[in-house]
C-alpha cells in the first residue's frame, strides 16, 4: 500500500511490517555519533596545568632577601642550601613539598593557553614569597624556590 510518497510494508493480514533489525542499528550508530561528539565536546573544555619543583632553604642569603622562585629556568648555583620539607605552596591545591623538599602537581583548569596562577609558599619560621607566574597549559614547569628564614 502506497499513499502520498511513503511506502509501508504489510504482511499477509495487512499490517504494517517493522523491521528491528535497522532500527537498532539507526540507534546504535546514533549513540555511538553521540558518544563521539560529547568526547569532543568535553575534551576541548579544560586543559591540563603540571608543576614540580623543589623548595630549599637559602642558608647563605643576604639580609634584606626574602626568597627567590626560578621558574622553567636555570638556578643559580653557587649558594649554601638545604631542603626544606612540609613546605606549602598554596597556589597548587595545598600541594606540600616531601622530605628532601619537591613537590609535583597537576590539576585540570578551564581552556586556554596561558594561565596567570597566583602562588604563595610558606613555611613557620621562614619569609614567605607571594607572587604571579604565568603557566602554560600542557606544559610541565619545573620550579625552583629559595626560602630565606626570618
Amino acid at each position: 500500500m502506497i499513499k502520498k510518497g511513503i511506502a509501508f510494508v504489510t504482511d499477509e493480514k495487512g499490517l504494517i511490517m517493522n523491521n528491528h533489525r535497522n532500527n537498532r542499528l539507526w540507534l546504535l550508530a546514533g549513540m555511538a555519533l553521540i558518544l563521539v561528539i560529547l568526547s569532543l565536546v568535553v575534551s576541548g573544555c579544560s586543559t591540563m596545568l603540571r608543576v614540580s619543583g623543589t623548595v630549599y632553604e637559602w642558608v647563605d642569603a643576604p639580609a634584606d632577601t626574602d626568597g627567590e622562585v626560578y621558574v622553567d629556568m636555570a638556578a643559580p648555583t653557587d649558594r649554601i642550601i638545604e631542603p626544606v620539607a612540609s613546605a606549602r605552596i598554596a597556589s597548587f591545591y595545598g600541594a606540600t613539598t616531601s622530605e628532601n623538599g619537591t613537590f609535583a602537581e597537576s590539576w585540570v583548569v578551564s581552556p586556554g593557553r596561558l594561565r596567570m596562577v597566583d602562588v604563595k609558599i610558606e613555611k613557620e619560621g621562614y619569609r614567605a614569597i607571594k607572587g604571579v607566574v604565568a603557566l602554560q597549559a600542557l606544559k610541565r614547569h619545573s620550579f625552583v624556590i629559595f626560602l630565606v628564614r626570618q
